[in-house]
């Protein structure tokens, strides 16, 4: 965690998964265009950083959905299904809730 990957694997994570048919929301917030061009230097940067968090953080949790998907599939075989599935929507919550936090902290900076 305290490493970052090198650029060609997250890459290839990355692209690896795509945002799900019925997942709209799943995507990075972009500012209109009109108020981008009224906001100041400062907060373009912020804004900027945000983004380049949001792009992995969005892939990851469109990689989580795939895998919750799969697991309401398979959920009656398995022994243990329910935790799993329970785990896999709790991550996804937090992740989600991570990407709020930060949007909402960096309106407030």
């Amino acid at each position: 965690m305290k490493d970052t990957l090198p650029e060609k694997k997250l890459s290839e994570k990355i692209n690896k998964y795509h945002h799900p048919q019925n997942r709209e929301s799943l995507t990075k917030v972009w500012v209109n265009q009109t108020v981008w061009d009224n906001l100041s230097p400062s907060v373009h940067s912020q804004d900027i950083k945000m983004q380049k968090v949001q792009t992995p953080l969005f892939k990851g949790m469109c990689a989580l959905t795939c895998m919750i998907n799969k697991l309401i599939e398979q959920i009656v075989p398995l022994p243990v299904g329910g935790e799993l599935l329970q785990e896999a929507t709790d991550v996804f919550a937090v992740l989600a809730n991570a990407n709020t936090q930060g949007l909402t902290k960096g309106v407030e900076s």
